[in-house]
């Protein structure tokens, strides 16, 4: 593997990492701010749910560019 690839990957891997940090990030402020800790448990679920699938959306997006860039 070359040094350009090994650089696009580690770039590839930081930008997953940063990007999973800012959807929690955001999750938790707005679990925070809009005081969420105190609403229904329906409530409460389906925004664990949405957090998760923002997660997992984030997650799989940039696997599929990591998978891309180790193939070439």
């Amino acid at each position: 593997m070359n040094d350009a690839k090994r650089r696009a990957l580690r770039r590839e891997v930081a930008v997953l990492v940063g990007l999973v940090i800012a959807v929690d990030a955001v999750a938790i402020a707005l679990w925070l701010f809009t005081d969420l800790r105190h609403a229904g448990v329906r409530i409460q679920f389906l925004f664990t749910v949405a957090w998760t699938v923002a997660t997992l959306a984030v997650v799989i997006v940039s696997l599929g560019k990591i998978r891309l860039l180790r193939r070439r």
